[in-house]
């Protein structure tokens, strides 16, 4: 297999997040709330896994992959704490977490850094950010 390891991060990653319950009852209709994108008539709170960067981080002897995965958190809530607990138990299942990403071998997932504010398309909505890096080589 190839270097190229987006879709099964985001799928190990997506899968990860679903299992955990604690992470799944702040959301509004459990692990189906863990999307790709923002549907057309959202119910809120939702978490969406589905941009990401990538680049080559070869070694000498591996092809290898850095990646940049955002996590998007939405919220009805009026304050950001509603938010905030989403993305602690996000936090809690991915930073330095042992996933198995099919075809590859994880050599790093890490928290990089999160930003919170209300959403430009909606102030009655928090939406926050996350952002973790994801290392892999085939």
């Amino acid at each position: 297999m190839g270097a190229d390891s987006q879709w099964a991060v985001q799928d190990a990653i997506t899968t990860a997040l679903k299992a955990d319950s604690t992470l799944t009852t702040k959301l509004a209709s459990g692990s189906a709330s863990i999307l790709e994108a923002v549907p057309a008539s959202p119910t809120y709170a939702l978490v969406v896994v589905g941009k990401a960067e990538a680049k080559r981080d070869d070694t000498m002897s591996d092809d290898g992959m850095s990646q940049i995965v955002h996590i998007e958190t939405y919220s009805d809530s009026s304050s950001m704490q509603a938010a905030k607990e989403i993305m602690a138990a996000i936090y809690d299942v991915l930073h330095d977490a042992a996933l198995t990403v099919t075809g590859h071998t994880l050599v790093l997932l890490h928290f990089t850094e999160s930003l919170i504010e209300i959403d430009a398309t909606d102030t009655t909505r928090r939406k926050g950010v996350q952002q973790f890096q994801v290392i892999t080589h085939p």
